[in-house]
């Protein structure tokens, strides 16, 4: 069986910025490549034979440079976007939405929740388990560069669920978290 791993991205402006990222195509930050750059070497180590990464800007140029550093190659997934849970607060400042809408920023503490004119839990879920099935199928070794959201709904469904906030690129071999995958 092939080996997954995955990876989240970095700092990107919207972070900086406080507004909802969702998908908003916002820029990493010059902080986030360059922390993109040390954790090559990490990659460098792991025996990765593919790339997967979300079109999302944050996700997709840290995806780049890890490609062109490691030499594998990069395919872009749009199964692996982030949630579009937040709907038309997308890209909106979060002081001014917890003002605005409190009770839809009260909603957003449970990770099934979404804003409306966002994606449901179960839309995200249908996709990235396409996604995950595709990379079983295509049997390398596949790094996964993605979104908080995108790969704790794949650990819930496929591993060992990690509820807390990932980090960024913080690396998650699924392997490692599972004795059996689902």
């Amino acid at each position: 069986m092939n080996q997954i791993w995955l990876i989240r991205h970095g700092e990107a402006f919207d972070d900086v910025n406080g507004t909802f990222g969702g998908w908003a195509d916002d820029e990493p930050t010059k902080k986030a490549m360059t922390e993109a750059e040390k954790v090559v070497e990490q990659l460098s180590e792991l025996p990765i034979e593919l790339i997967i990464s979300s079109p999302l800007k944050r996700a997709l140029k840290p995806a780049q440079l890890f490609a062109f550093k490691l030499n594998v190659p990069l395919e872009v997934s749009g199964e692996f976007k982030e949630m579009n849970r937040y709907g038309f607060l997308t890209g909106v400042s979060k002081e001014d939405a917890k003002q605005k809408y409190p009770e839809l920023i009260e909603g957003l503490k449970h990770y099934a929740f979404s804003i409306p004119g966002g994606e449901s839990y179960n839309q995200l879920r249908s996709r990235i388990l396409a996604g995950f099935e595709k990379i079983k199928q295509n049997g390398k070794n596949t790094l996964v560069v993605s979104h908080g959201a995108a790969i704790k709904c794949l650990l819930r469904e496929k591993a060992t669920p990690i509820e807390r906030d990932l980090r960024d690129f913080e690396i998650i071999h699924m392997r490692e978290l599972s004795t059996g995958l689902k």
